[in-house]
Parts: C-alpha cells; structure tokens; sequence
C-alpha cells in the first residue's frame, strides 16, 4: 500500500489543508458497523438504519476497532480518535473519504494561526462563549410554532434544510438546560455546519463578532469536552472557545442513547484460566478492584466446564497449561455456537512470533506477553472488549 500527502497553505488567508491519500482497499463499512454492535456504541436497529456516513463517522470512536487482534502498538481503537482530538484542541477539523478497493483520503484543515481569532459571542445560561466563525452558518429567529419532530427531537428548516435543535446550555451541562425555557416564543440560534452535520444551537443571546486573543489551557485542563480553550475579549472578560465538533458530537449521542444506565448494567463475569495460583489471585484482585466479577480455573479443561454452565463475558487465559492449554481453549470457544463471539486475551509467557500468529489463527481477540504485562494495559483491553 502506498501513501502520499500534500498541503496546500495558506487556505482563505487563515487556513493551512493537508490531504493525506492512500492507495489501499479502503474503509470495510460493514466491518465497522459490526465492530460498533459489539462494542454498544449502537443497538441492532441503530446498526440496520445507519447511513454509510454515519457509520464512517464511528471510526473516530475512542476504543472501536476492527483488527482481530490486539497488540502493544495497535488494535486498540485510539489511533484516529487521538489524531482528530489533537487537530480539534488547535481548532481544526478532520474528514475522511474512502472507497472500497480504491483507497482513503483523509483532510485536515488547521489555522495558519492559533494564537488570535474571529468568534461570534454567544450567552447561554450564566457563561458566554464564543463559537469559531469559520463553522457558522448564520444566525436566525426561530417561532417555537414553525418547530418539528424528526425522531423525537425538535429540528429548525432554513432554506429547506433540517438543522437538529439543541440548547448551548443543555449540551454543556448548565442550569437551564436540556430544553429551552417553555415560555420562550421566539428562539436565537445559531447555525453551525461541521462537515455534512448541520446543528441549530439555541442560545440566550447573540452578542455580535469579537477578534480575541486565544488563552491556551494547560495541565490539567488540557481536553475538556466541548471547550477548546478560552479567548480574551476586548473588554479584558474571558469567554469560552467553544469546539463546534464535540457540540454536534453531543447532540448525536443524544439521538442514539441506548437508554442502559449504571444502575441497570451488571458487572461482567471474567473467567481466569491459569495453572499458576499466584497469577491467578493476583489477575482475580485486578479485576475485582477494577469492579468486574471473576471467576477462576486451574486448566483449560476447568475453563470449558465453567463456560459450559455460567454465563460469562470475556476469558482472560494462559497458554501453557496441563490437560487443555490456552491455544485448544481458544478454538474450542470459536467453534461452539453459543459462544463463538466470546472474547478471549491470552497472558503468556509465549512471545515468539509463532505463537502470537498461532493465538491469532485460533482466534484470540488479544495477546498479551508477561514479560511487557502492564495492569493498566490488560484493563484497557478488557474494557474495550466488553
């Protein structure tokens, strides 16, 4: 597979775009559509009605992944979700094309600047914030009368287009959200467009155009959703820069809420298969601290009977083990019907090349070397998989 990038700067006077194109089999859409089920980022129905668009737009979820397997490098689903966290944290925005056996092209658009812009000012509540001009569409009135429901949420139409309505406070977690006051006939908004998403945010007041000088957080305000940093306003008062991606992102979430809540969701079951009993308690107290509920087998043939009778939610396995090792624990898994989507990490001491292509072949969803074993890693690959 071949790449290439190009820029082109500056783009509008203010505006640097780089393209980066390859030549590969492009985006499977139907493997990132699955990939999503599994993880609960959508329901059935959710993954039956989502446009090719919409689903292309999952893989910047954090912990979404295709890869069959996870390694120390990659399959954990960070690397495009991190990339476009840092072109937004300086105020840019990313979009990505692909065409199955043609290749992807991805587009990052950055200021040529960062250290003043242009806003429009914005009140919401008790805050004002200040929205980058370059995602503004235009700002209107709206009669609450002339509002309707698509999918069960208010949309505004401008020019014959739907914009999703959602109040500035109520995405940002503020008193007088999530629905604007009931007694309010007439409704400020602003149209902000952020690639092919179109939101109509309705704000309090609309204060008008300011340059500003931009006020970079540091540690450990360093990614706070919806802010991007903060701008210094004429009058020497700081408002909030707002990012016009993670408010369409919020507002998406909100339409494809699975309605699961804490309270509702029980831990999952892990089963440790492990001949070592120090390994095996010192596993089952990770997992317990981290809140999920453990269950342990001496072997892998202990490790069949368990999954033969309980229900349990991921195998965390050895490989080198009397009677059954991790490996035939593994294909067996695979091969049983009701349980063939189990997901499976192998912790071994195994770390040559044909081992791991072997743990892949028999279908582990991770593999793990003791030798580079991190608690925090093995966390973060359970989370992903369950």
């Amino acid at each position: 597979m071949g790449a290439s990038a190009c820029a082109s700067f500056p783009l509008e006077g203010t505006r640097i775009a780089i393209d980066i194109t390859d030549d590969g089999a492009g985006v499977d859409l139907p493997a990132v559509r699955a990939a999503a089920l599994r993880a609960g980022f959508i329901t059935t129905e959710q993954a039956r009605q989502l446009s090719d668009t919409a689903v292309l737009e999952l893989i910047y979820r954090s912990g979404l992944s295709t890869s069959p397997i996870i390694t120390n490098i990659s399959g954990r689903g960070l690397g495009l979700a991190i990339v476009r966290e840092q072109v937004e944290r300086l105020g840019g925005h990313m979009r990505l094309d692909t065409q199955a056996g043609t290749g992807t092209t991805i587009h990052v658009n950055l200021p040529a600047s960062i250290t003043t812009m242009t806003g429009l000012l914005v009140r919401a509540g008790d805050g004002q914030f200040l929205l980058p001009l370059d995602a503004v569409e235009r700002t209107i009135r709206v009669d609450r009368s002339s509002l309707r429901s698509v999918q069960g949420r208010e949309v505004v139409t401008s020019d014959g287009q739907p914009w999703t309505l959602a109040p500035l406070a109520g995405l940002l977690g503020m008193p007088g959200g999530p629905e604007p006051a009931s007694g309010v006939t007439n409704l400020s908004c602003v149209l902000l467009r952020e690639d092919s998403a179109r939101l109509a945010l309705a704000v309090d007041e609309i204060a008008g155009i300011h340059d500003v000088v931009v006020k970079q957080f540091e540690r450990p305000l360093v990614r706070i959703r919806c802010v991007a940093s903060a701008g210094l306003l004429g009058s020497g008062q700081l408002a909030l820069i707002l990012r016009p991606a993670d408010l369409v992102r919020s507002a998406e979430q909100g339409l494809v809420a699975t309605g699961e809540t804490d309270e509702t969701r029980r831990p999952p079951f892990i089963l440790v298969v492990d001949d070592s009993i120090t390994t095996r308690t010192m596993e089952k107290n990770l997992l317990e601290s981290a809140g999920y509920q453990v269950r342990v087998a001496a072997d892998g043939v202990e490790g069949w009977t368990i999954l033969q009778t309980e229900e349990i939610d991921l195998v965390v396995s050895d490989v080198d083990m009397p009677r059954m090792d991790g490996f035939e624990l593994t294909s067996r898994i695979r091969t049983d019907q009701k349980l063939a989507e189990l997901p499976v990490v192998l912790v071994t001491a195994l770390e040559s090349r044909a081992d791991k292509e072997r743990g892949i072949a028999v279908g582990a969803n991770a593999y793990v070397v003791k030798s580079s074993f991190e608690q925090s890693n093995l966390l973060e690959i359970i989370h992903r998989l369950v």
